[in-house]
């Protein structure tokens, strides 16, 4: 047994050891919300239909990423550093980030700060791919509303980690379609998040089915 016990040990520090070989730069969030719509005379009834409903979001990106340009004292801009997927029960919209930016507050009153993004190209699948409409764009937002200056984001650096108690403010991300007859904000699909929650990567799933694996055919060898 205590063989057994010391091959045991032995194996859980290879099982360190290999996950933590690597530090993990991607990111990805799993945001879960309902979905409200804003709408027009030309809005389809299949998106009226949304109201009310869930929606799962992912987004992703590289916590690690320099920034490509500074807006202004305040805000930090990382071009072209993620990616989204946006699932409704009609369908999903998906796409690379053009922008990710974090605001931090100077101690101004009035201001805050935010974690936000956005994409200027959207692919559909699904039954939402049928209805004809043109996707402008998607964007999101972790708000901080301004009179909690202890909280919300406390760099510019990319959020590796959301702790959505943190932003009170108008935590939301959308969508936005025009109708075929080119009315730019025909209709917004806003996501207002419930929770927040970060997914490992792939990769370290593997790494620790791996050394489990090789925990217990360690101990079953030892054992017989």
């Amino acid at each position: 047994m205590k063989s057994v016990g010391k091959t045991i040990a032995g194996g859980l520090v290879a099982v360190a050891l290999v996950t933590g070989a690597g530090s993990a730069k991607a990111v990805t969030w799993e945001i879960l919300g309902k979905l409200s719509v804003e709408y027009t005379l030309q809005t389809p009834q299949e998106l009226l239909s949304l109201e009310g409903t869930p929606f799962s979001a992912y987004l992703t990106y590289d916590e690690n990423a320099l920034p490509t340009s500074t807006l202004s004292p305040e805000f930090t801009n990382y071009a072209n550093q993620g990616s989204f997927v946006v699932n409704t029960v009609l369908g999903s919209a998906t796409g690379a980030l053009d922008n990710l930016q974090t605001f931090i507050s100077t101690g101004t009153p009035g201001q805050g700060s935010n974690f936000n993004g956005g994409a200027t190209h959207v692919g559909l699948t699904g039954a939402i791919s049928t209805l004809g409409l043109i996707p402008r764009g998607f964007g999101f937002q972790f708000q901080e509303v301004p009179w909690h200056l202890n909280v919300g984001l406390t760099s510019f650096a990319l959020p590796s980690e959301l702790n959505l108690q943190d932003f009170g403010g108008f935590n939301i991300l959308g969508l936005v379609f025009s109708s075929p007859a080119g009315n730019p904000l025909d209709t917004r699909l806003l996501g207002v998040m419930d929770s927040v929650s970060a997914i490992p990567e792939p990769q370290t799933y593997m790494m620790m089915l791996a050394g489990v694996a090789l925990l217990g055919w360690r101990a079953r060898n030892l054992a017989g």
